[in-house]
């Protein structure tokens, strides 16, 4: 991870994003985790639908359509993210654009249809979507502080504190891989149920 490279080497984050090394992990880091995201994604709509995919299928997938999921990275990137300086906005943007990673895959959208579709599906819903969201969120901070405190417990009583070793170093990525995978899965669980919710005809 980059900030446990930049511990490793004495910098600070920012230092380290601004050498080729360092953001050609960020960049490394983004496309693995958007890869694992649609991966993810790609397995649960498929349970959804009483359809069995293979893991190395959904990646495969996942691969084929990495410039639309980045392209939707990015543009979530460059519109939330100053949103969220102001809050409201950002949580706003955050709430019009739930469904976006699930139309885009589901629905083989193209990044700004994807956002136009997600629009689509929270108008006449944004105060229910709000309150999934409001929860979602909530649910993962609680998660990510508890299991966080607990890591940094069990690190420290492992000798791994203020200055880690080799070893130490690369225990707590594995682990990290391992907490960070959780509420990724979870978020979305939550996000394809919803979207079938919306999408489905009732009967």
């Amino acid at each position: 991870m980059p900030r446990a490279e930049a511990h490793q080497q004495g910098l600070d984050l920012w230092h380290l994003l601004a050498t080729a090394q360092g953001l050609g992990l960020f960049l490394a880091s983004t496309v693995l985790m958007l890869l694992c995201y649609a991966g993810i994604l790609r397995q649960q709509l498929g349970w959804s639908k009483g359809q069995r995919c293979g893991v190395l299928q959904s990646l495969r997938d996942s691969l084929a359509g990495l410039l639309p999921t980045f392209g939707l990275y990015l543009l979530l990137v460059v519109t939330v993210v100053p949103g969220l300086l102001l809050l409201l906005p950002g949580l706003g943007l955050l709430v019009l654009f739930f469904f976006a990673w699930v139309a885009l895959i589901e629905e083989k959208l193209q990044p700004l249809a994807a956002i136009r579709r997600s629009m689509a599906l929270v108008r006449g819903r944004f105060l229910a979507v709000a309150s999934l969201l409001a929860a979602v969120l909530a649910v993962v901070i609680v998660f990510t502080l508890l299991v966080g405190i607990l890591l940094a417990v069990v690190m420290y009583l492992a000798g791994q504190g203020d200055r880690p070793a080799h070893a130490g170093l690369s225990l707590s990525r594995w682990l990290m891989a391992c907490i960070v995978a959780v509420p990724v899965v979870y978020v979305g669980a939550v996000s394809v149920a919803a979207y079938r919710a919306v999408t489905t005809p009732a009967s």
